[in-house]
């Protein structure tokens, strides 16, 4: 959504805030070219506006994939990437290692692959999130293919210097009850309070969702075991779409060494106006625990960069779906145009909605097949789009969907549904106010409420640019629409 370079594609980024500035290192595809053979640099003053430095290191033997960047206590850089050994029937089975001092210039140190003694041979042995080890050094989480009497879904290594490095015993998982699956790609691990908050994305299907999504483990050592947190596991992603593998690729925690502020990084897999720069950038997303202890995304305040000239201010207003007499046997829809930006610009935009269903709860209540629902359409052409309901109700066991809606046959198709065990919103609490924040740009978006993320998605047609509030069976108060171009 925010950045792509202009020639090639970018897969997996690594971000690092230091200095005052953002580094985002990603795996590169030049044009025409099948694989990542160089870490490709952009930089950023504010972590919305990025620069393509080009290439910071170039293995043209071997392959160069997804990398994970730290400073060591000694003030140093280092960054390790997947690879490959090349040995006969391997595939990316070996960690490349760089050291530097400036974050431009790398040194290349060793590379290793993983132990027979835990590891499946040959399998994955690639990037390792590290961070330092309450037992002194460092300790690395890869993404490895344990042996099965390990029970477990990743690799652990160990190094004194946060340079060198050799492989330890996997963590313990213990699944809970959840059907286990042998492998993950690491996103990071990070000890908040007193938990260790591991991350990483699961090919599908994993928990009943069956597109790529990344889950959370928690745990009270950073050797684990590690347990899915069963109430959030679902920290981004989603649950499914037709011949869709991503929405958004593998999260990834940055390392922010000028604040305490935790920040997550991804990009979006979007294809509508490219066959071959596919990846996207996404804005930055502020990672917090809540008082139950669980994960969650939310805005990045620094993303108010995005926000230039305002194009609109629309009125406030309440809108409400038709009624009937007696009782309501039909499920009714209302779209309403609340602005019109153009998508090519990008554009953000805020207000507040409060939601009640309807018609009015009475004695007698009305038969309404469907649960009251508002949120958004996002006009594709003139017969359908892209449309997000939230559930209106004051329960946990509610759910936010997004899909298709056909306006000639007042018709909605769900196709991916953000329900209990997710890490985002999964609907609004009836009669209260909720902030909402839509940020969209071609045919990518992503939605907030209550700065909380809810869902990145992509449409499947170019948008006309009119965003409309969506309703069924509800009324909703609208105030203080208004909407920001990008400054992109």
């Amino acid at each position: 959504m925010l950045y792509r370079p202009e020639n090639g594609r970018i897969w997996d980024p690594s971000v690092v805030k230091y200095g005052g500035k953002f580094y985002a290192f990603t795996m590169y595809y030049a044009d025409g070219k099948p694989e990542s053979f160089s870490t490709r640099l952009a930089i950023s003053d504010d972590g919305v506006h990025w620069t393509d430095t080009g290439d910071v290191i170039t293995d043209e033997k071997y392959p160069v994939w997804k990398m994970t960047v730290f400073r060591t206590r000694d003030g140093k850089f280092s960054l390790n990437h997947g690879s490959m050994s090349y040995a006969p029937g391997h595939g990316n089975d070996t960690l490349r290692y760089y050291v530097s001092d400036d974050l431009l210039n790398w040194t290349y140190v060793g590379s290793n692959t993983p132990d027979e003694k835990w590891y499946e041979q040959p399998e994955r042995w690639d990037h390792m999130y590290c961070i330092p080890s309450e037992k002194g050094g460092y300790i690395g989480y890869a993404v490895a293919v344990p042996l099965p009497e390990h029970n477990s879904l990743i690799g652990i290594q160990r190094s004194d210097d946060g340079i060198h490095w050799h492989s330890c015993p996997p963590p313990q998982i213990d699944w809970d009850g959840i059907e286990p699956v042998r492998e993950m790609e690491v996103g990071g691990c990070e000890k908040i309070g007193d938990k260790y908050y591991l991350m990483g994305g699961i090919c599908p299907p994993f928990d009943g969702n069956y597109a790529y999504s990344c889950y959370v483990f928690t745990a009270d050592n950073e050797d684990g075991p590690f347990k899915p947190d069963k109430q959030a596991l679902r920290l981004c992603g989603f649950n499914g779409r037709r011949g869709d593998l991503f929405v958004q690729t593998l999260a990834a925690f940055c390392r922010n060494y000028d604040s305490d502020e935790l920040l997550l990084s991804n990009t979006v897999w979007y294809e509508l106006d490219s066959e071959q720069n596919l990846n996207w950038l996404l804005p930055l997303r502020s990672v917090k625990v809540d008082d139950d202890g669980h994960m969650r995304l939310h805005y990045y305040s620094g993303n108010d960069a995005l926000k230039g000239k305002i194009v609109v201010k629309a009125d406030d207003g309440v809108f409400e779906t038709k009624t009937h007499e007696g009782y309501q046997l039909v499920d009714e829809h209302l779209l309403s145009e609340l602005v019109n930006v153009d998508v090519t610009k990008g554009a953000v935009i805020e207000g507040t909605l409060t939601a009640e269903p309807w018609p009015a709860r009475g004695a007698v209540r009305a038969g309404c097949w469907l649960p009251s629902m508002a949120g958004f359409y996002i006009e594709e052409d003139e017969k359908s789009g892209t449309a997000i309901f939230a559930e209106c109700a004051n329960t946990e066991n509610r759910s936010i969907y997004i899909g298709n809606f056909d306006r000639e046959a007042n018709a909605f198709i769900a196709e991916d549904r953000i329900s209990k065990g997710v890490a985002s919103p999964t609907g609004l609490d009836t009669f209260v106010p909720h902030s909402f924040r839509l940020l969209i740009r071609y045919g990518m978006f992503e939605l907030y409420f209550d700065d909380m993320l809810v869902q990145t998605y992509t449409c499947k047609k170019m948008p006309t640019g009119k965003i409309m509030l969506a309703l069924q069976n509800c009324k909703c108060r609208i105030e203080n629409v208004t909407a920001y171009e990008m400054t992109l």
